[in-house]
């Protein structure tokens, strides 16, 4: 009969803002590889081995989304990922400063 089906791809966004020291522009592009530290001083006094970051990419990605961060040094970061949704999809708080969710 001519009908054509078109399926839509919702997709529900995740920020998550600071307002810390930044990250420079020049490392962004390497923040989500293994073992990737932009500032490695920073290892000997909070820890870590440089895999988080490289971990939640490849748990997005398997579930067909997309992650990435925005950031600009004394201005603190913006990291968010998206993720396909299906079935109907409602928002049920949006977290600000000063408030609680």
């Amino acid at each position: 009969d001519g009908t054509s089906f078109m399926r839509s791809r919702v997709l529900a966004r995740v920020e998550v803002r600071d307002s810390g020291i930044g990250i420079a522009e020049e490392h962004l592009p390497e923040l989500f590889k293994k073992f990737f530290q932009a500032d490695p001083s920073l290892t000997r006094t909070r820890g870590g081995a440089g895999l988080g970051l490289s971990i939640a990419k490849a748990l997005i990605e398997a579930h067909r989304g997309h992650i990435g961060a925005r950031s600009k040094l004394d201005h603190g970061s913006t990291f968010w990922f998206l993720l396909p949704v299906d079935g109907p999809v409602r928002c049920t708080s949006t977290n600000t400063p000063g408030t609680s969710a």
